[in-house]
């Protein structure tokens, strides 16, 4: 699920996705950094489960 995609300029330069891990079963945030002038980032943060 796409929880959030930022725009600078009308350009896109990040998604955030929300997802389940299927070789642990871990619920993670991850995120693409595509701002300009940078290389590929990717970020990912544990969430915990309600």
């Amino acid at each position: 699920m796409v929880l959030q995609v930022t725009y600078e300029d009308d350009e896109l330069t990040a998604v955030e996705i929300y997802g389940k891990h299927e070789g642990t079963g871990k619920t993670q945030r991850v995120m693409f950094s595509l701002a300009r002038n940078m290389f590929f980032r990717t970020t990912v943060r544990p969430v915990e489960s309600p």
